[in-house]
Order: structure tokens, then C-alpha cells, then sequence
């Protein structure tokens, strides 16, 4: 189920020290240190991520695992957590702009996250051993400037993207103007004033 079937969705973020972000009951990120900053998760639908406490996150999977609320597993096992072998491994992200993102990371067939940093950053990316982690420039850098979803605990709202449909299709279109890595220049008025307000957000 982790196989996308569909297009890949995304939501956006405030990420913060002692919290965690879930793919699933398989694989998790926590932000071990540093200033709070703008992350994009992307996954398939098949996958249902979570965002809580780093605290007592072992405990919450084993409880959630295979339901409703975290999968995959689809299937609920009593033995999930002997059947599994976890590695975990510590990454350090460095970025120096609010424009776009420093880069991805991510967990192979299941899904990543692009960050967007200014400043020095920790985090600890689990998942079951020899499943391969990734850190690589970012595939999509300009997500920040969609804003930030709101998360109820079992669902992500983006009302930016259903509210201004119209700002998203100017978004796209300057995108193509003025997004490419290799293309030097300011960005968009309104990308600027989203930047600047997500920025103070951060803060």
C-alpha cells in the first residue's frame, strides 16, 4: 500500500523540536534539536502519516499500528513489535534561506520530507533495518510558499490551496518563470509577502 497508486499528496508543516512525524507504524522522523522550521511531507495515500509528541511515540504505534489511524501494516499483529528490527540513523541539515528548501530526506518506499531552514538542524529518521534513508538536493524546493496545513489528529487542511485557487495557478505559472534552480532573480511579489509571513510564523 506504501506503492503509490495515485498522485502523491503533500501538506506542509511547522516542524519542532520533540515532535515526530509518522509514515505509517514503519517508518518515523523526529526533530531531535534546533530552531523550528517550514517541512513538506510527501507520500502515497496509501500511507497515513502523524504528527505528535516525540514522547512516548514507541508506545503510541504499537497501540495504532495496522488501524485506522496509522498503516501500513493494514493488519493489526500482537507480535509487531518482535517482528521488526529498527535502525535509526542522525542527520544534520544546515540552510541559510526561507526561499526554498535545503533538501529531502527520506525513507525508501515510503515516503520523504523537504525542509526548509534557516539555521542548523537535528533529526533521527527510524525505520525497520536495511531499509535504505536518503538525503539529496530537494525535487520540489518551492513548497513553503503553499503555507502551512492545519492538523486535527486525524486529518491535514490546507485551507490556502482551497480558498485562493486562483493565487495557486499564478503560483504555478511563476514557478515556471521564476523557480528554476538554475534561474537567478526575485520571486513574485505575493511569493515574497507568503515568505515573509511564514517566516514570522517560524518565529
Amino acid at each position: 500500500h506504501a506503492t503509490p497508486r495515485k498522485r502523491l499528496i503533500t501538506c506542509g508543516l511547522r516542524f519542532e523540536a520533540g515532535k515526530s512525524l509518522l509514515f505509517g507504524a514503519l517508518g518515523r522522523i523526529d526533530f531531535l534539536e534546533g530552531p523550528a522550521v517550514l517541512a513538506n511531507w510527501f507520500c502515497s495515500n496509501g500511507v497515513k502519516v502523524h504528527y505528535r509528541k516525540t514522547e512516548g511515540v514507541e508506545d503510541y504505534i504499537y497501540e495504532k499500528a495496522g488501524t485506522q489511524f496509522l498503516y501500513p501494516p493494514t493488519d493489526f499483529d500482537e507480535d509487531f513489535d518482535k517482528r521488526w528490527e529498527w535502525d535509526e540513523d542522525e542527520v544534520l541539515i544546515r540552510g541559510d534561506t526561507w526561499r526554498e528548501a535545503v533538501c529531502d530526506v527520506g525513507i525508501a518506499g515510503l515516503g520523504w520530507m523537504s525542509f526548509t531552514v534557516d539555521g542548523e538542524i537535528k533529526i533521527r529518521v527510524v525505520r525497520p533495518q536495511n531499509i535504505r534513508i536518503y538525503k539529496r538536493p530537494p525535487l520540489l524546493p518551492y513548497e513553503a510558499v503553499y503555507g502551512v496545513a492545519r492538523y486535527s489528529g486525524t486529518r491535514w487542511h490546507n485551507n490556502y490551496k482551497a480558498r485562493y485557487s486562483s493565487v495557486e495557478k499564478r503560483i504555478q505559472h511563476n514557478r515556471l518563470q521564476h523557480g528554476h534552480r538554475d534561474q537567478e532573480g526575485p520571486f513574485p511579489d505575493f511569493e515574497q509577502t507568503r515568505l515573509r509571513k511564514w517566516r514570522g510564523f517560524i518565529q
